[in-house]
């Protein structure tokens, strides 16, 4: 699963970066960001070219930015607890976690959280965890319902959506787990920032779910 994740990780902030900039999953063909000059496949290999080229383009010598080799390695790393098990039950979690990282992705850049996307993870979940834990999800949304109702705006309705379908399977008490340590690793961030406008909520709701589903709390979620 890991070297699925490190061949698409280029991808995904690609089509990320082109759903929150034009609303569209697919666009013209990769272009230089400074001249415009279209890349060639070798300019594109994830971590690689960045390396191979010294951080600079090859049509006009322009540094390349940063976030492309550190979007690709994060992919990679989150893909790690996976490592090469490529199992049914582990490619449906590691697309679970690529999901995700689209989803961080779309929001950082445009704070928009894709509902058809979201969807999408929530069917991955059930494809994962079956229909048994169906008074599971109930309880999580509930759950759910009184964030929405307390929060008083202080959390958009994607994120809600978001939190309603990482519900599904998850225990009620690591689902609040869930909550607090995304609710913490937002406040960190806009600690550090300094700042008091809105930020993008997904990134931190996704970092959460990886460290808890990456085996820190007693291995992870059951499945």
């Amino acid at each position: 699963m890991i070297i699925l994740g490190y061949v698409l990780s280029s991808f995904i902030y690609w089509s990320a970066t082109a759903y929150a900039t034009e609303n569209t999953l697919w666009r013209r063909r990769s272009r230089c960001d400074d001249c415009g000059s279209i890349l060639q496949w070798w300019q594109l290999i994830p971590i690689v070219s960045f390396c191979a080229l010294r951080g600079r383009s090859v049509c006009c010598q322009q540094p390349l930015k940063w976030v492309y080799p550190l979007s690709e390695l994060v992919v990679v790393a989150v893909l790690v607890p996976i490592g090469f098990d490529m199992s049914v039950s582990a490619i449906v979690q590691g697309s679970v976690y690529l999901v995700l990282i689209w989803l961080s992705f779309v929001d950082w850049q445009s704070y928009h959280v894709p509902l058809p996307m979201v969807i999408f993870l929530a069917l991955l979940l059930v494809s994962l965890h079956g229909t048994a834990v169906i008074a599971v999800f109930v309880i999580n949304g509930a759950v759910c319902l009184l964030l929405w109702l307390s929060a008083n705006r202080a959390i958009g309705s994607g994120d809600i959506c978001l939190f309603l379908a990482l519900g599904w399977g998850v225990p009620p008490l690591q689902f609040i787990w869930l909550i607090g340590l995304a609710a913490a690793l937002g406040l960190v961030w806009t600690m550090l920032k300094r700042q008091r406008q809105p930020i993008p909520f997904v990134p931190f709701i996704s970092m959460a779910y990886f460290i808890m589903t990456g085996g820190v709390f007693d291995g992870g979620f059951a499945s």
